[in-house]
């Protein structure tokens, strides 16, 4: 026999005949011993954890990946690398924030580094600073403006070397090092007596 009710039912408890007490009774009266949805993420003491594959946000999940992100991320503190930031495309845009390296190197294939005027570095240039809040622009190396050296092998006799350094040394440090074997490839030395 069927009863219909119409408005709200309240009670204690709702007992189905032949269900235990490690059972759920279902909308369609069946019984399940599942409590209900189950989620892939795992709680720990410092939130959430996920070790079974790939996450994917906006995209789906990449075997190669742990995290493959279609969009934008947006963070409101630091963001730690122990490891290589590999780019295959794109920009890194610092809005009136610093790029801090304690360690490590910048490797780039191919692609342009910008000063803050937008212009790409090119040959026989280097960054220098315009000063605190100013910004970077590349400047073109030339003996003369800078404590420097521009040394080429081009149109020079066959075996030169560029030199790398220039020094200034007394005779007598020159002739010791000479003999200790620990002179430096590439480093032009400026003898003087003494």
């Amino acid at each position: 026999m069927a009863v219909n009710f119409y408005t709200d039912i309240n009670a204690d408890s709702f007992v189905k005949e032949g269900g235990t007490s490690s059972q759920y009774l279902m909308a369609d009266g069946s019984t399940t011993t599942s409590s209900g949805g189950s989620s892939p993420w795992t709680t720990d003491t410092n939130g959430i954890t996920y070790t079974a594959g790939g996450v994917g946000i906006g995209i789906a999940s990449e075997s190669s990946f742990d995290l493959a992100v279609n969009g934008f991320a947006k963070f409101y503190s630091d963001v730690t690398l122990e490891s290589d930031l590999n780019m295959v495309a794109g920009d890194i845009d610092l809005n009136a924030n610093n790029l801090l390296m304690n360690d490590g190197d910048i490797w780039m294939d191919s692609g342009q580094i910008y000063d803050n005027n937008d212009q790409p570095g090119t040959n026989q240039q280097f960054l220098v600073s315009k000063g605190v809040g100013n910004g970077v622009r590349w400047q073109t190396l030339v003996a003369g403006n800078i404590d420097a050296v521009t040394s080429t092998t081009t149109g020079e006799p066959t075996g030169s070397a560029a030199i790398i350094n220039i020094v200034q040394i007394s005779k007598t440090n020159y002739d010791a090092a000479e003999s200790a074997g620990t002179l430096v490839t590439g480093t032009a030395y400026l003898i003087y007596a003494g």
